[in-house]
């Protein structure tokens, strides 16, 4: 993300939920609950949407 052009807005939404301290907690407890994390952020070419989520289904025991 680091390399992409986003503007002032799109970065400080990033840094908040990915870099900051216990980002990893937070996000690992949003995929538990929602399954997914979408961000949407605007390059020059339009908005773009980044969803994360975890690469494999879980299985019950």
């Amino acid at each position: 993300m680091k390399c992409l052009p986003l503007d002032h807005a799109s970065r400080c939404a990033f840094e908040l939920i990915l870099a900051r301290p216990r980002s990893t907690q937070y996000v690992t407890e949003r995929l538990e609950r929602e399954g997914a994390l979408n961000f949407t952020f605007v390059l020059p070419d339009g908005p773009h949407l980044l969803r994360l989520r975890p690469d494999c289904p879980q299985v019950a025991p």
